[in-house]
């Protein structure tokens, strides 16, 4: 299982703790101790790890590190000029792809080397339908 994400909606300050809303509407106090680095704001994360470790993450943060998968590989790695072949084939790819990224999302804890991961197999994707795009069987013929 992976990270449970939750957008903090609401944080009533107690002293240096605080109390938070998620999204799911649970009530979690949050520790001082907790805070004591970063205090949390409307819209910011907080996250369950698999082995139960929790932390606030501020949103910048975590938009500018984490991206949807559903975004990555379609939108990216379009090819224009495919005929019926090509564009079978680029879907194929982008389905594999993506049932790879999924899969190594469920797996794999977040960190800088999944990220390195993600990153090498957006690049392995681009490139597979690079070479598609390229062979003249998967090109729309002018006349």
């Amino acid at each position: 299982m992976a990270d449970d994400l939750k957008h903090v909606d609401v944080v009533s300050r107690k002293g240096q703790a605080c109390e938070i809303v998620v999204d799911d509407n649970k009530v979690i106090d949050i520790s001082a101790e907790m805070t004591s680095r970063y205090f949390p704001k409307l819209g910011d994360y907080y996250v369950v790890q698999e082995d139960g470790y929790a932390y606030l993450n501020p949103k910048d943060v975590l938009d500018r590190k984490y991206r949807p998968l559903t975004l990555i590989i379609d939108p990216l790695f379009a090819y224009v000029g495919l005929n019926a072949r090509g564009q079978v084939r680029a879907s194929a790819i982008s389905v594999v792809f993506s049932k790879l990224l999924s899969d190594f999302q469920v797996m794999c804890p977040s960190s800088r080397e999944f990220s390195i991961c993600m990153t090498h197999l957006e690049t392995a994707c681009m490139f597979a339908k690079k070479a598609i795009s390229r062979d003249q069987m998967n090109q729309n013929q002018s006349t």
